[in-house]
């Protein structure tokens, strides 16, 4: 994978806030109107969201309702898995910052729509019930358009954004050019260039298994024998501990 472009502080920061800015724009910026679109069923340690900027970030804890337009940070040590409406998956780990765009559940499938912006750190998508084109993944640099299951995607601390096809296939777009990623493959791209052509590079080992070995200390007994949302290790149970909450039913899905 090739050595991302390394941007200046200050110009990360200012393309940053840019990007997050035309993430939220169009948001109601109030809980209380916002577009309720499912819930995190996993948190371990420091795990915020918000839609108004000028207030507190509210602390997750499993079960919490998570809504349209809000922004998600996860601290070190610390990751979230979230179920939409639909059954997608999106599994945040440490040192991350998601959107959650855009998120519309409708009986008519022409009328869907799944959209969320990976700002910085990782995540790993996994498709739900809803039609693949009706899902879409924003980075700083790039553009997903979703054909198969499982992404990964990690934007580097220089701005550049890493996929990796678990399952299905991709469309990456950056540049002004296009690459198609069927499972297996990857590709990157550096910030303000096009991606690379499809290889084999795995995505980084050990930010995928710290992602996985944080979301597993909490693990619900009646999922015991199969495989998390996404993928990733077994759950086995066990208590969990004091700083990380788990959501064990469909309940979860309701406040």
């Amino acid at each position: 994978m090739p050595h991302p472009r390394r941007m200046s502080s200050n110009a990360s920061r200012i393309a940053r806030a840019l990007f997050l800015a035309s993430c939220v724009c169009t948001g109601s910026w109030s809980f209380a109107s916002a577009a309720e679109i499912g819930a995190a069923v996993v948190v371990v340690n420091h795990v915020t969201g918000a839609l108004e900027p000028q207030k507190s970030p509210v602390v997750w804890h499993a079960g919490i309702d998570v809504f349209q337009n809000e922004v998600v940070r996860s601290e070190d040590d610390s990751a979230a898995r979230v179920v939409f409406q639909d059954k997608t998956t999106l599994e945040i780990a440490p040192k991350s910052e998601i959107v959650l765009d855009q998120f519309v559940f409708d009986p008519n499938p022409a009328l869907s729509k799944v959209a969320v912006s990976v700002v910085a750190g990782v995540a790993r998508f996994t498709t739900g019930n809803l039609p693949k084109d009706d899902y879409t993944i924003r980075t700083p640099q790039a553009t997903l358009s979703v054909r198969g299951t499982i992404l990964d995607i990690h934007v580097d601390v220089g701005g550049g954004t890493f996929v990796f096809c678990e399952e299905g296939s991709c469309i990456f777009r950056a540049g002004g050019q296009t690459v198609t990623l069927n499972a297996g493959q990857s590709s990157f791209a550096q910030p303000g260039g096009t991606p690379s052509p499809p290889g084999s590079t795995p995505f980084p080992t050990g930010l995928m298994n710290q992602m996985f070995a944080l979301l597993q200390q909490t693990a619900p007994t009646n999922n015991a024998s199969t495989n998390p949302p996404g993928g990733g290790p077994l759950y086995y149970p066990n208590t969990p501990p004091a700083n990380s909450t788990a959501c064990t039913n469909d309940d979860c899905l309701q406040r």
